[in-house]
Protein backbone atom coordinates (compact mmCIF):
# COMPACT_ATOMS: atom_id res chain seq x y z
CA UNK A 1 0.00 0.00 0.00
CA UNK A 2 1.36 3.37 -0.98
CA UNK A 3 -0.43 6.67 -0.73
CA UNK A 4 0.12 8.29 -4.09
CA UNK A 5 -0.87 11.90 -4.36
CA UNK A 6 0.36 14.68 -6.55
CA UNK A 7 0.17 17.97 -4.75
CA UNK A 8 -1.37 19.69 -7.79
CA UNK A 9 -4.14 17.08 -8.12
CA UNK A 10 -5.35 16.55 -4.56
CA UNK A 11 -4.91 18.85 -1.61
CA UNK A 12 -5.23 17.50 1.90
CA UNK A 13 -5.17 20.25 4.47
CA UNK A 14 -1.97 20.11 6.49
CA UNK A 15 -0.30 17.43 4.35
CA UNK A 16 2.97 18.62 2.88
CA UNK A 17 5.09 16.71 0.39
CA UNK A 18 7.60 16.06 3.15
CA UNK A 19 4.87 14.62 5.41
CA UNK A 20 3.63 12.45 2.55
CA UNK A 21 7.15 11.16 1.97
CA UNK A 22 7.47 10.29 5.69
CA UNK A 23 4.06 8.58 5.66
CA UNK A 24 5.11 6.40 2.73
CA UNK A 25 8.34 5.45 4.49
CA UNK A 26 6.85 2.64 6.61
CA UNK A 27 3.64 0.73 7.12
CA UNK A 28 3.05 2.05 10.67
CA UNK A 29 3.50 5.60 9.31
CA UNK A 30 0.90 4.86 6.63
CA UNK A 31 -1.61 3.77 9.25
CA UNK A 32 -0.84 6.90 11.30
CA UNK A 33 -1.28 9.02 8.16
CA UNK A 34 -4.63 7.41 7.40
CA UNK A 35 -5.77 8.05 10.95
CA UNK A 36 -4.59 11.68 10.89
CA UNK A 37 -5.61 12.74 7.37
CA UNK A 38 -8.44 10.38 6.39
CA UNK A 39 -10.13 9.34 9.63
CA UNK A 40 -13.50 10.30 8.16
CA UNK A 41 -12.99 7.58 5.53
CA UNK A 42 -12.30 4.88 8.12
CA UNK A 43 -15.82 4.35 9.42
CA UNK A 44 -16.14 0.69 10.34
CA UNK A 45 -12.46 0.00 9.70
CA UNK A 46 -10.23 -1.00 12.59
CA UNK A 47 -6.63 -0.03 11.87
CA UNK A 48 -5.59 -2.56 14.50
CA UNK A 49 -7.02 -5.32 12.30
CA UNK A 50 -5.09 -4.03 9.29
CA UNK A 51 -1.90 -3.89 11.34
CA UNK A 52 -2.48 -7.45 12.60
CA UNK A 53 -3.04 -8.82 9.08
CA UNK A 54 0.10 -7.01 7.92
CA UNK A 55 2.09 -8.55 10.77
CA UNK A 56 0.81 -12.05 9.83
CA UNK A 57 1.78 -11.39 6.22
CA UNK A 58 5.26 -10.28 7.25
CA UNK A 59 5.76 -13.36 9.40
CA UNK A 60 4.79 -15.60 6.50
CA UNK A 61 6.96 -13.70 4.05
CA UNK A 62 10.06 -13.15 6.16
CA UNK A 63 10.13 -16.23 8.38
CA UNK A 64 9.44 -18.62 5.53
CA UNK A 65 8.17 -21.24 7.93
CA UNK A 66 6.02 -22.96 5.32
CA UNK A 67 2.68 -22.24 6.92
CA UNK A 68 -0.16 -20.62 5.11
CA UNK A 69 -2.89 -18.27 6.20
CA UNK A 70 -6.01 -20.01 7.48
CA UNK A 71 -9.05 -19.73 5.21
CA UNK A 72 -11.00 -17.86 7.92
CA UNK A 73 -8.29 -15.19 8.09
CA UNK A 74 -8.30 -14.77 4.32
CA UNK A 75 -12.08 -14.34 4.40
CA UNK A 76 -11.73 -11.72 7.16
CA UNK A 77 -9.12 -9.86 5.08
CA UNK A 78 -11.47 -9.89 2.08
CA UNK A 79 -14.29 -8.47 4.20
CA UNK A 80 -12.02 -5.75 5.57
CA UNK A 81 -10.99 -4.75 2.06
CA UNK A 82 -14.55 -4.49 0.76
Amino acid sequence: MRIKLKSDEIKIEGLSRKSLEEINNSFPNMLDGLEKYASDKLTGIDLGDIEWFHRVRNQLYHDGNGITVEKEKVEAIKLSAA
